[in-house]
């Protein structure tokens, strides 16, 4: 991943256990330093890291608790202004992590704090208020923070009653004898007319093309929630579909299944009432040939991207779209304290933090007296320093 961004043109180096002891510390002194912008690291790094503007933290897998996820998060913005965390993860994820529980001294603590993490990714209300509600804070709504992440900006994912295609799925996993990946128990549900399915005689399952009612990528994304939520697991070097004790539970007491399905605002069936019929309902009761059905319910908002796949926890940032001349001074001032950190052999934030440049940036002081006025200025940062920042301010 290093090598990637370092051929995007990003300033990237990486810190990890399988490196030397002086290569790590190396990496880590020109992050603090800002001599390199991106730190692309495991859990080995970051822990006690004493750099104050780190204004982005990227997960690119999901973490295995809440706690750990907030203290990594933690890691942005501690000189108080805005920063932004993102998570991406994927199904794949848990399972992953599943995987790593043989080591765990505690596996049922391992995979409570797991379910608590994937219960928050998968969610469907403020992601603020989900976090703070965990460790037992009230959510106080700020004025004019109200788009503060994901849900709040784009608008909730619908429960959906998926109940009926849910039963489908897993019947028809089970009539394929549990020993296929999710492409060909798809291909069944549509009733695709492929050879191999022929050949094994799974044309003539009840299951065989009674799931049209979604598209090959609505069944993929169902499998996927089924996945994130332990109903479903994949197995073996080819991802076979095995229906987990959770999800056999559900298909035996016949329980109803709600999740937030994309695809409900994408069909956009809203009221509609297809006659959704269970593969398990008495032959007398199913017409000929149906296909069953699905209702959705009406989406309380359109999503502006159905395919977004991650969240931010963060969205202000300071804005100098209508300032051009504020943002020419935050850059020439954030230049001029790397060249002066450099110098002097310290990291940049010993000179200044990024909350003073930005306010130097937008107060745009012509006179000593005026600087005085800028947060983080003191007499002995004025008399030191500037002389320097008022020629960038006045130039």
């Amino acid at each position: 991943m290093t090598d990637e961004l370092n051929d995007l043109g990003y300033s990237a180096l990486n810190y990890h256990a399988g490196l030397t002891n002086a290569v790590r510390a190396d990496h880590q002194t020109k992050f603090i330093r800002d001599q390199v912008q991106i730190m692309v690291a495991t859990l080995a790094f970051g822990m006690g890291i004493d750099k104050p503007n780190v204004r982005f933290v990227i997960h690119h897998t999901m973490p295995k608790s809440i706690e750990q996820y907030y203290q990594e998060i933690g890691r942005a913005g501690r000189d108080g202004l805005p920063s932004e965390a993102m998570l991406l993860y994927s199904k794949g994820d848990a399972f992953k992590l599943r995987y790593l529980f043989d080591d765990s001294a505690d596996k049922d603590r391992a995979e409570l704090l797991l379910k608590g993490m994937i219960n928050y990714v998968s969610g469907q209300c403020c992601r603020r208020q989900a976090l703070l509600q965990y460790f037992g804070e009230d959510f106080v709504p700020v004025e004019g923070a109200e788009n503060c992440c994901d849900v709040c900006d784009e608008g909730p994912v619908p429960m959906a009653d998926l109940t009926i295609p849910v039963q489908k799925l897993m019947s028809c996993i089970i009539r394929t004898g549990s020993k296929f990946g999710s492409a060909y128990v798809i291909d069944v549900l549509l009733g695709a007319k492929q050879k191999k399915i022929f050949e094994r005689k799974h044309d003539e399952l009840s299951t065989y093309g009674i799931g049209t009612e979604l598209t090959r990528d609505q069944w993929f994304e169902l499998i996927d929630l089924l996945i994130l939520r332990d109903f479903l697991m994949k197995v073996g070097d080819y991802g076979i579909l095995v229906i987990t004790q959770n999800g056999l539970e559900i298909l035996r007491k016949r329980e109803k299944v709600l999740l937030p399905f994309r695809a409900a605002q994408q069909i956009q069936m809203q009221n509609v009432d297809l006659s959704a019929k269970s593969p398990f309902a008495p032959k007398s009761h199913t017409a000929a040939g149906s296909t069953g059905g699905l209702m959705f319910p009406k989406p309380e908002k359109k999503s502006k991207s159905a395919e977004k796949p991650a969240f931010v926890l963060h969205k202000k940032t300071v804005d100098f779209s209508d300032d051009e001349k504020g943002q020419k001074i935050a850059e020439e001032l954030k230049k001029w304290r790397k060249k002066t950190a450099q110098e002097q052999d310290v990291p940049p934030y010993i000179i200044f933090g990024d909350k003073t440049l930005n306010d130097i940036a937008q107060k745009k002081p012509e006179t000593m007296g005026q600087l005085l006025c800028c947060s983080g200025i003191g007499e002995s940062k004025a008399e030191k320093y500037g002389d320097a920042i008022l020629e960038i301010c006045n130039g």
